[in-house]
């Protein structure tokens, strides 16, 4: 079998271990084009790569030629090179092995070690292209590869560093920074090898040299994950363990560089037991609310404590703990009030990202800190989403480690349009591809697949049932979920899923978990709000709601949260309260079918004729009428009578279709 070497240059073997040569550089550059199509190509195409210069029937003549001479070359006893109807050609890999596709298909397999063995270096390195637009192609080709060979190296890298296998280690964060030299999660990957290896003062070096190539050719700092890590390695007094974990994170199957928040204890401006009890109390709550998140760390209370009633400055916070983000908070107690202020920072910029001031009875705050701590992690967690986001924008984000790629995708996932949540889960998609085992990458993609599927897709535009797309959601929750059984995302995910697949009490089971592992999650409360009332039980649905509104008074789905609490109403006939509520939810997403159609059933069954008419004429001008089959695909009832009261009220309007 001939064998073809296309990285790190070109070259092609005999059977017999000996090397062919080619005619000329056109004919080494077909092969290489060939051998990278997965199907058969057109011969204008190949003659519009390679001679595009030259009138068509010259170009044709030109190809034929070279055709002949490469078969000359490959045919050594085999097949190599096939045509199909004289309009297109091929290669028979059963004949001829190529480098690139093996590392593609152990990518794709994810046999990392062997797609890093197949790695020589870049795609037809140092090869002198033929012609410009031959070039171009490459370009692509290669910048695609790079980025596959980048996340194997990474990969193994962290691989090793887990077996503590230094050497090994070293290497392969080495191969990712000679692909990309601006690959901070490698730089980060090679800091730790060497610092494991008892080699600290290479790693900080390594270090220097990552700042000053950031500072002189984008003009940016190494991030806070980096900073952080070169602080923890410089002191004198840290294990070797301490270097390789990053503190305060949970370990998963893989080294990770994810942001960190420091948690400062609440300070009282006045003196007083029972004032710095609740302010205690009130920290670890707040942390604790905040590390349900899982794609930060938090540092521990007894980290925190470290910082009390000590002037400190935040940049000594980020250089001592090693994190992004440093939350500060004041109580000063009025009377039978307590009123907070909180304060969100980056030490690294000096930047002010957030602030908050509550006020509330001093009562309800001495006996409800948990829900007060809910509400305000779930005011934080999308002000570092959005700060981290900003920090990708500055670097490509393919340099970045996978917590913040992740990050990325999550942000997206917040905007609630449809062109940011397929961006979202694309992104995921690609970290998951890269690293199955994580659980976070795992949840994600289900969870904005899951967004995607029912708030910016099929069920607010069209009917049709693509019911894989619904197993593939399914399989990476319950995978996330095995993975990290903990993890509230995962069981928000698959509560999702399961309630689109009508298992209710799945899918309420896994709901109700996800808001004991994360109550300040405002999207598993709604969502639970929907399945109980689809499930035939709206009264037990409407006491969700108003734990919904104490921790998300305004959110990005609020108009999705107040279209499920319009069916509940409307299964409850508390028809104003439904009117209400769908109106609400069209001010946010003017159109949204599943409101209309509320909104237009409320209004009939509550006597307001003109204002179902209006609703209706909206409908039918934008969409025409729907089928009873349509309905049931968008309001999946248990309870026939509940389905009913919808549909009577739309049939009489005239939006139903006979």
């Amino acid at each position: 079998m001939l064998r073809l070497r296309l990285l790190g240059g070109l070259e092609l073997i005999g059977p017999a271990g000996q090397t062919v040569n080619f005619v000329s550089r056109k004919d080494a550059a077909l092969l290489a084009f060939l051998a990278m199509r997965d199907h058969p190509v057109d011969r204008s195409e190949i003659a519009d790569l390679l001679w595009a210069d030259r009138a068509e029937e010259q170009a044709r003549k030109s190809l034929r030629q070279a055709l002949v001479g490469l078969r000359q070359v490959l045919n050594q006893g085999a097949e190599v090179l096939t045509s199909t109807r004289r309009q297109s050609i091929a290669l028979n890999r059963d004949e001829l092995w190529i480098d690139a596709r093996a590392f593609e298909d152990a990518i794709h397999a994810g046999q990392v070690e062997l797609a890093t063995s197949h790695h020589r270096g870049a795609l037809l390195d140092s090869f002198r292209c033929p012609t410009p637009t031959f070039e171009n192609w490459l370009q692509v080709e290669r910048t695609r590869l790079d980025d596959l060979a980048s996340g194997a190296f990474i990969e193994a890298a962290e691989n090793r560093l887990i077996e503590a296998d230094w050497d090994q280690a070293e290497e392969a964060a080495r191969r990712a920074i000679e692909i990309n030299a601006f690959n901070e999660e490698a730089h980060q990957l090679l800091m730790r090898a060497k610092s494991g290896a008892g080699k600290r003062n290479e790693a900080l070096q390594q270090y220097h040299r990552l700042y000053s190539l950031l500072r002189d050719e984008l003009d940016v700092r190494p991030t806070s994950e980096t900073t952080g890590l070169y602080h923890r390695i410089k002191r004198a007094g840290e294990s070797q363990r301490a270097v390789v974990s990053l503190p305060g994170a949970e370990s998963e199957t893989s080294i990770t560089a994810q942001p960190g928040l420091a948690v400062l204890p609440l300070q009282f401006v006045e003196d007083g037991h029972e004032d710095e009890a609740l302010a205690d109390a009130l920290t670890g709550e707040l942390i604790a609310s905040l590390a349900a998140y899982r794609w930060f760390f938090v540092t521990s209370a007894l980290q925190a404590a470290a910082y009390r009633n000590r002037p400190f400055e935040p940049r000594q916070i980020h250089e001592d703990l090693g994190v992004r983000y440093v939350l500060t908070g004041v109580l000063r107690r009025t009377g039978n009030h307590v009123a907070i202020r909180l304060d969100l920072s980056d030490p690294i910029t000096s930047q002010h990202l957030w602030s908050e001031r509550l006020k509330c009875f001093l009562d309800e705050a001495l006996e409800a800190q948990d829900a007060l701590a809910h509400r305000i992690a779930a005011a934080i967690e999308p002000e570092l989403l959005r700060s981290e986001d900003e920090i990708t924008h500055r670097i490509p984000l393919q340099n970045f480690s996978r917590w913040k790629r992740l990050a990325r995708a999550r942000l997206l996932a917040e905007q609630g349009d449809r062109q940011a949540l397929t961006k979202s889960v694309e992104i995921a998609s690609d970290v998951v591809r890269r690293h199955p085992d994580c659980a976070y990458a795992q949840a994600t993609l289900a969870w904005n697949a899951w967004l995607k599927f029912m708030i910016a897709g099929r069920p607010a535009d069209s009917y049709d049932s693509d019911y894989s797309v619904v197993a593939e959601g399914v399989g990476a929750a319950e995978t996330a979920r095995k993975l990290d059984p903990r993890f509230y995302l995962a069981n928000a995910a698959l509560g999702g899923w399961k309630a689109r697949l009508k298992d209710y009490e799945a899918a309420s089971t896994a709901l109700r978990r996800s808001i004991d592992l994360n109550p300040s999650f405002p999207t598993s409360y709604n969502q639970l709000v929907s399945c109980l009332t689809r499930a035939g039980q709206p009264r037990d649905a409407l006491g969700w709601t108003k734990q919904l509104d104490r921790i998300s008074p305004s959110d990005v789905y609020r108009g999705y949260y107040c279209c499920v609490r319009a069916l509940t109403y409307f299964c409850l006939r508390n028809d104003e309260a439904a009117i209400t509520n769908a109106d609400e939810s069209l001010r946010a997403h003017p159109g949204w079918l599943s409101s209309e159609l509320l909104l237009i059933a409320a209004s009939r069954r509550h006597g307001d004729r003109k204002r179902a008419e209006e609703a209706s004429a909206r409908l039918i001008a934008a969409r025409g009428k729907i089928s009873r089959s349509q309905l049931r695909e968008l309001y999946t009832m248990r309870r026939a009578n509940d389905f009913e009261a919808l549909a009577k009220p739309l049939a009489e309007a005239g939006v139903l279709a006979q």
